[in-house]
């Protein structure tokens, strides 16, 4: 799921909502699920973008996971 909000005077905002199931990943019985949750603002052409991954693994020998990005410009 994707959207952008258009706020007013110049500045915007988009969110992300995306979940992922794999079944068999990398060719073993393995299930993972991921979910990405993200947001960016947008501010007289100034933006800046936060995200969060998580993992979640069927897998004892592999922990769950997370990864946090940012990014301005």
């Amino acid at each position: 799921m994707f959207t952008t909000i258009d706020l007013g005077q110049g500045i915007g905002l988009s969110l992300l909502v995306e979940y992922v199931h794999q079944d068999n990943a990398g060719g073993a019985s393995d299930e993972r699920d991921f979910l990405t949750l993200a947001g960016q603002a947008e501010w007289n052409g100034f933006k800046l973008a936060v995200a969060w991954t998580g993992r979640d693994t069927s897998n004892a020998a592999e922990d769950d996971d997370f990864q946090v990005r940012l990014s301005a410009g």
